[in-house]
């Protein structure tokens, strides 16, 4: 459903648009994770070694078992087409002219998902968010500037394959922070125990002088339970994140022109140095930064 809008009044000009929709998928294309008879799994899928997870709960009553490859210690998941989901929300846009050198902007969107066979969390459903800007013409379009911001609703409605997502539940096992501390990147950081041989039990952490037998007691002690999972043994998976926090962020941006076919960009973004992260992005906003930018128009 569109509403648009127009109001013109002398030089003012105020457009409105709005969408609500609601879409019902039958037998969408999801992803399911393979699941074999706990005495059956194979030792390969497609040329690839395959070696079983340990189970969930309720894998266990159902007597059946997941599969990880080298590459990856999360479960082989297999794209089908299954069940069927629903969405609805709305979206809106408005652009008004206030003056010949004045004008605002903006746009606002909510997005509702859900899996209804089995009825669960969408994965990687977006929150709600939205956009401002007011610019200023004072020289008519080749000279701007502008200030705008971006916001976003938190995102708590996380499905099971968004909580395991690395760029956003970032869930983890003891066994994956050995193999992280194991690995050549973090090599740098590592001192070397005692014994001076790099990659055994008593190497440190540079910048906290601590083991990975402490770091692993530290953020995943057996016994606890962090965000919802006790963590029995190396295997136990627990979420960093359970959700996306929300965030605004505020920019300034400008142009001035140079030539007749040239002008000068400049911007200045995420002014109040705000932490954020689009949700599913897996990318942490920098911090206050300056964009410069030649635009030559022919």
């Amino acid at each position: 459903m569109e509403s648009p809008l127009r109001v013109r009044a002398e030089e003012c000009v105020l457009h409105v648009r709005a969408h609500a929709f609601d879409a019902e998928l039958k037998d969408p294309i999801v992803r399911r994770t393979l699941l074999f008879p706990a005495g059956g799994v194979p030792s390969q899928l497609a040329d690839v070694a395959v070696t079983p997870i340990a189970q969930t709960a309720a894998q266990r009553a159902q007597n059946v078992v997941s599969v990880a490859t080298p590459l990856d210690s999360r479960a082989v998941k297999a794209f089908v087409n299954e069940g069927k989901a629903k969405y609805y929300g709305v979206e809106t846009v408005f652009h008004y002219t206030i003056s010949p050198q004045w004008s605002a902007e903006g746009n606002y969107s909510y997005l509702v998902g859900r899996e209804l066979d089995p009825n669960r969390f969408i994965r990687r459903l977006p929150p709600q968010q939205g956009f401002l800007a007011i610019r200023f013409q004072p020289g008519g379009k080749s000279n701007w500037i502008e200030l705008s911001g971006n916001f976003s609703g938190a995102q708590e409605r996380l499905s099971g394959g968004d909580i395991t997502d690395e760029r956003i539940g970032a869930a983890r096992r003891r066994i994956d922070i050995t193999d992280f501390f194991q690995g050549s990147l973090v090599r740098p950081f590592i001192n070397a125990g005692a014994d001076g041989a790099p990659g055994t039990a008593d190497d440190q952490f540079a910048s906290t002088n601590e083991s990975v037998a402490q770091i692993r007691n530290r953020v995943l002690p057996i016994g606890a339970t962090i965000n919802g999972v006790m963590i029995i043994d190396d295997n136990s998976r627990a979420a960093l994140y359970t959700k996306t926090a929300g965030f605004a962020s505020l920019n300034l941006r400008g142009g001035v022109a140079i030539a007749e076919n040239l002008s000068l960009n400049l911007a200045l973004m995420n002014v109040l140095d705000h932490n954020y992260r689009i949700h599913g992005s897996g990318i942490d906003a920098p911090g206050v930064n300056l964009l410069v930018g030649l635009k030559f128009s022919f």
